[in-house]
């Protein structure tokens, strides 16, 4: 282990080291990442360790473990996994053989330009079913099929013993069976060489003849141990050569027989105990191979060949020759239909998700939103701005400097006028999305204000206010670069003095589990005298989640519009003037039972406030619901009732909730857009759809707060549109995709849009298409005219099929007829040349119709036009 000498750049990753272990070892949600404050404290001790010089030198693991431990870990198991972090560092990080794997896989997948085409996907099919088959022959079939060939049978040389491998009879009959079985294997095998042989060839023999044996080796090994002589000398033809025999037999015989050899001292010893035969006698053999004749013909003991089905093996390759003889069947019978499409309809364009493996080129739609101003904006700014803070002044006050002198007998009292000055708010806004559409709204208003002469700050917050991120109040409109985020310490430190305003529908302030607000609220906040909390909750679903969390934040309650910001003059009032929503909380608080708490506060909270426009959402919509977010389609049933609901609770608003799901991927300033383009119903004469009231209805939908509205929805709201409504959505995304948008207005945005293109850029599965495609109502001549090619596509399809399998097939034929006869063994030298010979100019024709068929269509492709450019796009 290498010496650690600590520097900020290791110290950040072993926080980052330290945050993944704990995600590894399933730490809670509490306890998943390492907070911003932990970082800071950290970094914070280093420098002041570092800058007072008390670094030791070497090895500082030791030195800095019990240092960060107090500040990082907060549980014993967090500290284990602090020390493993420490240890960490110095390791090379070598990725995993899978990872190396699938990296590769990836690599290798993203230098391909287009998909292989059907006679590659043929042949990689053809090579990996032929590398199967042989494998499986290699690793199935390795001893050959042993088939007797010899004068006499082999019954009638050889009985039976126990050639299967279990454990034989210890009886002394079961022991003379296996004993004259191998003697008698034994002479056939001397027979065979002409008495002859060699122990090296007798070992061959046997265990050919025996498979339960072994391999040869050992059983020549156990020959020599027993009765050594030089295993590739011919067995000498006297009586020791015959004694030899006879103990090589007991050898093979003793291993079949799992026992010793002295089992069959007596077999050797008497020949007479060996019961003769009518077609070997063991005790005349042996006296022959004693003398070195051969009077009996020599008898073959097995053959060694294959099954004669090997070879029709080339037949396999009619399986995938059959799947690629009738590929692209759909394909081609599409493109006709297209072809004649282009030709004589008018193209429109439609938005959908990249599929894997598209490629394309960028393009940017960019467009103008014409927004009316936004009202009472400059009546709110006023309002704010009467919140003053009393402060000593610098001016004299005459009048009752002259009444406190006289008061005083004779002393010159001086009494200066009463200053004040005006408060600074700083507001938290909550961030579920980089594009969430209720925080874009809020960032609205608030830039409104701020331009109006109100003196306030915003920061974004996510999951919760002690992760702060600073902002713009414009930036949801206008993208920034890198992001500061900081904590509540840092928060004091700069708005220390400032009022503080939270902007949150209050599930992230809100325990899921013990739905009490979380305890950071009363202790973490209560620096700042003067807060309220603003939802964009509609007053009549309020209820015991924000009377919780007004107990909790001692704090009044407001609604997140522009009237709302207005409210703040009565919340963050003086306390000494007990303001009207103050005043609610406290009679609330009086009450005994927790109902009789919420329903006081329900009833006193909201009338001193700003009157509510918006109407209670339904119960379906009412919580951010994963059924309605998820990619799976509920029952029809579900999805009837959720688009009834819509449409009455938005009115005429719905048709601009079906127009955001023109684009797959959520965007504020596409909502805007379409929102001042598209007029109510569907009639150019009608008002544009814009309004706040109603665009604040739409950021309370979960789809815009998350920025993600499914497949299965989009289609539904589009569906459930008047065939009015319908056009005028095309045409106006006709405008946007043409780029003839209107030139006018304080919203300017470019959405950046794919179009497929096979020279460009791999996507991924987030980026947005744009394709053109048909939605015109066909003519009787078109229509005529697409059946015509669509039979002739399919009959070319036939053809081609048909004559594709025959070549294959004849192809087939010819490897069959060139193979040899696996049956005669051993075969002829030089029956592999044909197949080989023909195989070879198999694998030449495919690499030069490979080559061709790339080369066709990078030339095909080189030379295919454009969509026109006069097609008009619309979203169908």
């Amino acid at each position: 282990m290498a010496e650690l000498r600590l520097d900020p750049a290791t110290l950040i990753w072993l926080i980052s080291r330290y945050q993944e272990l704990r995600n590894r070892h399933g730490m809670g949600s509490m306890l998943y990442r390492v907070t911003p404050a932990q970082r800071i404290d950290a970094l914070q001790i280093y420098a002041t360790i570092s800058a007072a010089g008390l670094v030791p030198d070497g090895d500082q693991r030791e030195f800095w473990l019990p240092h960060l431990r107090p500040i990082l870990a907060e549980t014993r198991e967090a500290a284990e996994l602090l020390k493993e972090a420490f240890a960490d560092i110095g390791k090379p990080e070598k990725p995993l053989l899978w990872q190396r794997i699938v990296s590769a896989s990836i690599a290798a997948a993203a230098k391909l330009r287009r998909w292989p085409s059907a006679a590659t996907i043929a042949v990689v099919g053809t090579v990996l079913l032929a590398g199967t088959v042989i494998l499986w022959l290699l690793l199935t079939v390795h001893p050959p099929v042993q088939r007797v060939v010899s004068v006499q049978t082999v019954e009638a040389l050889v009985p039976e013993g126990n050639g299967s491998g279990a454990q034989p009879t210890r009886s002394d009959s079961g022991l003379k069976a296996i004993y004259e079985r191998f003697l008698k294997l034994t002479l056939i095998a001397a027979a065979r060489y002409s008495n002859e042989i060699t122990p090296y060839a007798l070992a061959a023999a046997l265990c050919g003849a025996a498979p339960e044996l072994g391999p040869p080796s050992y059983l020549l090994a156990e020959m020599m141990r027993v009765y050594p002589m030089d295993p590739a000398s011919s067995i000498p033809h006297s009586a020791f050569g015959a004694m030899a025999l006879r103990h090589y037999a007991a050898v093979a015989a003793a291993l079949v027989a799992s026992t010793s050899l002295t089992a069959f001292d007596d077999f050797i010893m008497n020949d007479e105990q060996i019961r003769p035969d009518s077609a070997i006698d063991p005790a005349a053999w042996l006296r022959s191979f004693q003398t070195a004749t051969n009077p009996i013909q020599p008898t073959t003991l097995a053959r060694e060949t294959w099954p004669a089905w090997l070879r029709y093996l080339p037949l396999l390759v009619l399986l995938p020759g059959s799947v690629f003889a009738f590929w692209g069947k759909t394909d081609r019978r599409n493109e006709a239909a297209a072809e004649a499409l282009r030709r004589t309809r008018i193209a429109h364009a439609t938005f959908q998700r990249a599929a894997a493996g598209a490629w394309g080129t960028s393009r940017i739609l960019q467009s103008f939103a014409a927004l009316p101003p936004l009202p009472s904006a400059s009546q709110t700014a006023r309002r704010l701005m009467r919140l003053r803070e009393p402060l000593p002044g610098s001016r004299l006050d005459l009048p009752r400097s002259v009444q406190a002198s006289v008061a005083s007998a004779g002393d010159v009292v001086t009494v200066m006028r009463d200053g004040s000055r005006a408060v600074d708010i700083v507001v938290l806004v909550h961030r579920r999305h980089r594009h969430d559409h209720e925080r874009a709204r809020v960032l609205r208003l608030l830039d409104a204000l701020s331009r109006s002469g109100v003196a306030l700050t915003a920061y974004d917050y996510a999951p919760d206010p002690r992760t702060l991120t600073a902002t713009s109040r414009a930036d949801a409109l206008n993208p920034r670069g890198r992001l500061r985020t900081f904590d509540l310490r840092g928060l004091r430190e700069l708005h220390g003095d400032s009022l503080l305003v939270i902007v949150s529908d209050g599930d992230d302030l809100i325990d899921p589990f013990s739905q009490q607000p979380h305890q950071f609220l009363a202790t973490e906040l209560a620096s700042w005298r003067r807060r309220m909390l603003l939802t964009p909750v509609p007053r009549g679903e309020w209820g015991e989640r924000e009377f919780r969390l007004a107990a909790a934040l001692n704090a009044p309650i407001g609604r997140a519009t522009m009237a709302g910001f207005g409210d703040l003059a009565l919340g963050l009032a003086p306390d000494s003037t007990q303001s009207g929503p103050r005043r609610a909380l406290d009679q609330a608080m009086r009450r005994a039972g927790l109902l009789d708490r919420i329903a006081t506060w329900s009833l006193l909270a909201g009338t001193p406030l700003a009157p509510e426009e918006t109407v209670p959402r339904p119960p379906s919509l009412g919580v951010l619901s994963l059924s309605l977010l998820q990619d799976l389609a509920p029952p029809d049933v579900e999805q009837r009732e959720l688009i009834n609901n819509l449409k009455a609770w938005l009115g005429h608003g719905f048709f601009w909730l079906a127009a955001c799901g023109v684009y797959p991927a959520l965007r504020v300033e596409l909502t805007l857009w379409l929102g001042a383009r598209l007029h109510r119903y569907g009639h150019p004469a009608n008002p544009v759809i814009f309004s706040e009231e109603l665009f604040g209805r739409l950021c309370l939908l979960p789809w815009l707060r998350v920025c993600h509205m499914p497949d299965w929805l989009r289609t539904a709201t589009f569906n459930a549109l008047s065939d009015r409504e319908k056009q005028m959505l095309r045409d106006v995304v006709d405008e946007l995709a043409a780029g003839k948008a209107g030139q006018s207005g304080e919203v300017r945005f470019g959405l950046q849009v794919w179009q497929a293109d096979w020279r460009g850029q791999p996507l991924t599965p987030d980026n947005v298409m744009i394709a053109f495609k048909s939605d015109a109502a066909p003519s009787d001549a078109l229509s005529e005219a697409e059946a015509t090619l669509a039979r002739a596509a399919r009959r070319n399809w036939l053809l081609r099929g048909l004559g594709r399998l025959a070549l294959i097939a004849a192809w087939a034929g010819v490897a069959v007829w060139l193979m040899p006869a696996f049956d005669r063994a051993p075969l002829p030298n030089g029956a592999w040349w044909p197949v080989l010979g023909f195989a070879a100019a198999t694998m030449v024709w495919f690499g030069i119709a490979f080559l061709a068929d790339h080369i066709r269509n990078s030339l095909r492709k080189r030379v295919e036009a454009a969509p026109p450019e006069s097609a008009a796009p619309a979203f169908k």
